[in-house]
């Protein structure tokens, strides 16, 4: 009974082993993946407040990852918008300097992270 419940621990221990050291590799592999990502900006020929926004997932060698098509973007000027896909146009009111983040969530099987990009705007 005693080798019976001492292997039982075992075979727990080294599952829960395995499963905690995917969870931490994969951890870290999302914040390298995370190094992949950005977004561009870029004025309106029209409109020089109206701004298209663009989420890029550079990584062209793993494709590991999957990236959430709804972006949370936050514009620096109050207003925050979720994108459907990775393409957003935003109009700023008036000039000045603005912040503007992408919040995005990378995923894995169960495994995921969350973070986002900022860039800083000069609206004329």
């Amino acid at each position: 009974m005693k080798n019976i419940l001492f292997l039982i621990f075992v075979v727990a221990l080294t599952l829960g082993y395995i499963s905690c050291k995917d969870a931490v590799e994969d951890t870290i592999d999302c914040s390298i993946e995370s190094a992949f990502l950005s977004f561009k900006a870029e004025v309106d020929t029209g409109n020089i407040r109206l701004i298209h926004f663009t989420f890029i997932n550079g990584d062209t060698i793993g494709n590991r990852f999957t990236l959430d098509n709804s972006i949370n973007w936050e514009f620096g000027d109050g207003i925050e918008e979720t994108s459907t896909g990775l393409e957003i146009s935003h109009t700023f009111a008036a000039q000045g300097i603005y912040e503007a983040k992408a919040h995005y969530t990378l995923r894995n099987g169960d495994a995921s992270c969350t973070s986002y990009k900022e860039k800083t705007l000069s609206i004329e």
